[in-house]
């Protein structure tokens, strides 16, 4: 990935920061939250500004953060830029850099354009629950099938914690429809991990708990619901609301050979993704044959052995196909193939 253009776009930034400042304050209402963190983003800037009440005060609360992100087993290069903080009486910014987290093995840009459509809030909010070993796109079938399970409990708002899982969700004619999904950083701070859409330009980002409630209409008394939700939604905009989810979750384990072999193979296209995602080099129609090549030879195989998979097994496969076959539709499209 090219980055030459990171410092001079934080100039800009640091430049904005000084003349944005008055209108921040005149429109706190729209611009700014009760959280510790804003992002320029609706300015078609990307870099979050923590907020606090001195300068001093943003460097607790960064020192804090890194250290909930080293907790939760995230690795990064973010700072402080220091020449950047700015006060208006005891209302202060600073902007944070860096663009490199890292989950175990997995590297995730953040702030970055991904190189093709798909890697989406379900892929990278499963990353963080170690569910997921690559950049890719995650159904909502995917998805559901390792939330709706009984490794997850629901709590309220309250007693959030760093690393748990957030759902947004709609219901519909008495069907429950995913909507979006992040992972809390910090409740204390309000600060989270989403990647609002699956398009390449929805950038994953340290964000607002409650901007990403509000872009999504979550209305506050609908977030966080447990028991019985089906009878705390007549105040909740579009029957929309979120779960705060704490799991312990258990990868499933493949019993039969022909499952296992599958599996891999799966895992072999993931593993493609996620490099072509990254480096824009490798995107090339011959690589993207070969990946279409794969996944056939993948469809092929489950179709010889069909008898050979328990029910449970076939489910997780077919379930993990079907997030992959949009980037196979993206790639037939991109190379007219």
């Amino acid at each position: 990935m090219n980055y030459v253009n990171s410092s001079s776009k934080f100039i800009i930034t640091n430049m904005l920061i000084k003349t944005l400042f008055a209108i921040s304050f005149l429109i706190a209402n729209v611009f700014t939250y009760a959280d510790s963190i804003i992002i320029f983003e609706r300015f078609n800037l990307d870099i979050p500004l923590l907020q606090g009440n001195s300068c001093e005060d943003i460097n607790n609360k960064f020192s804090k953060l890194q250290e909930t992100l080293s907790q939760l087993g995230f690795e990064s290069n973010f700072r402080l830029e220091a020449p950047s903080c700015q006060c208006q009486g005891d209302q202060c910014l600073n902007a944070i850099s860096g663009r490199f987290l890292t989950y175990g093995n997995v590297a995730i840009p953040t702030r970055t354009d991904f190189n093709f459509h798909g890697v989406n809030c379900w892929n990278t909010s499963l990353i963080a629950q170690g569910l997921v070993s690559n950049l890719r796109h995650v159904s909502h079938k995917e998805f559901s099938l390792h939330t709706n399970s009984a490794n997850c409990k629901s709590v309220n708002e309250s007693s959030a914690k760093p690393g748990d899982l957030i759902v947004i969700r709609q219901l519909v004619d008495n069907q429950v429809n995913e909507l979006h999904a992040f992972t809390m950083i910090d409740p204390e701070l309000g600060i989270v991990l989403s990647k609002n859409g699956y398009h390449t330009n929805e950038v994953v980002n340290l964000d607002s708990y409650e901007y990403v409630n509000n872009y999504y209409h979550t209305k506050d008394g609908c977030r966080g619901l447990t028991g019985d939700i089906t009878k705390q939604l007549s105040n909740c905009s579009e029957n929309i609301y979120s779960e705060i989810l704490q799991c312990e979750f258990t990868p499933f384990e493949y019993k039969s050979n022909e499952a296992m072999v599958v599996n891999k193979m799966i895992l072999d296209v993931e593993k493609q993704l996620n490099n072509l995602s990254l480096d824009k080099a490798l995107l090339t129609r011959e690589s993207a044959i070969d990946l279409i090549n794969s996944y056939n030879e993948i469809l092929n195989k489950l179709n010889k052995d069909s008898k050979s998979y328990s029910i449970k097994e076939k489910q997780q496969i077919e379930a993990h196909l079907l997030s992959i076959t949009i980037h196979i539709y993206e790639f037939r499209k991109a190379f007219n193939i």
